[in-house]
């Protein structure tokens, strides 16, 4: 059931929808001195360098997810074989020095802990160094996240 102040906010809805007069002569105004070109030559170079960002940026992401998962099975398979090889007693695996070595490559803040701060600054470099002097980072950073997404 529709009552009477439900009909009149419907109205006023349309009413603010219709453009008035002046905004009407606004834009009849600007469609006489913009012509489709000169909104076509703007446009072009702007989505040459969206789409040239996005698509490298997706097949960044792409590569860079298919290797990560390949650089972890040979990590996670490396380290089976040398704790089976410890176990046989093949060999003896000093894990506090490999532990102190890589904390020291991964601690790039210099505190003393690999945290959040170090894994964001990480990233941030990482970044910076993929979008280097491309036209579009906005595009390529679109493009690596739906790469690593979708890949």
């Amino acid at each position: 059931m529709t009552t009477t102040s439900d009909k009149s906010n419907k109205t006023d809805a349309a009413a603010s929808s219709v453009p008035s007069d002046e905004a009407a002569a606004l834009i009849l105004a600007a469609q006489k001195h913009i012509k489709p070109d000169d909104v076509k030559a703007l446009l072009a170079p702007l989505a040459q360098q969206l789409s040239m960002g996005t698509v490298s940026g997706f097949a960044a992401g792409y590569a860079a997810k298919k290797v990560g998962k390949a650089v972890a099975m040979v990590l996670a398979m490396g380290f089976v074989g040398l704790q089976a090889a410890q176990y046989a007693g093949y060999i003896h695996v000093n894990w506090g020095k490999i532990e102190k070595d890589v904390k020291s490559v991964l601690d790039v803040n210099r505190d003393g802990k690999v945290d959040e701060a170090d894994i964001k600054h990480l990233y941030e470099h990482a970044m910076e160094v993929a979008r280097y002097a491309l036209p579009s980072s906005t595009g390529f950073a679109t493009g690596l996240a739906l790469g690593l997404k979708f890949a």
